[in-house]
């Protein structure tokens, strides 16, 4: 077992606990036994399938692409990463910062 696969075992075991599923709910849900679960959270797969990936991330109602890194993926800010090399870091929290509030505006 590397250090990769049990931190993305570690994140779907998390998650999966989050969801209220025993592995053997899981393992219905997403089409493998409960072992290939337990596999899985225990570090001891090289690779999850991409359909397995896809339905595992459906059910634990995460992406496929946090899965895969095994934490909570967040995608880089689009302005703060076309703007940083023009404004100081607490300038791209302003920005951030006003972005959510005109957000809160819409409702």
């Amino acid at each position: 077992m590397n250090a990769e696969n049990e931190k993305i075992g570690n994140f779907i075991k998390h998650n999966r606990e989050k969801s209220g599923y025993t592995q053997d709910q899981l393992a219905e849900i997403v089409g493998v036994t409960g072992s290939a679960v337990s596999r899985w959270e225990n570090g001891e797969v090289d690779n999850i399938g991409r359909n397995k990936i896809i339905r595992l991330a459906k059910a634990l109602r995460v992406d496929e692409v946090s899965i895969l890194h095994g934490e909570k993926y967040e995608p880089p800010d689009t302005i703060a990463a076309h703007a940083d090399h023009n404004l100081t870091e607490e300038e791209q929290e302003k920005v951030k910062e006003y972005i959510k509030f005109l957000e809160t505006q819409r409702k």
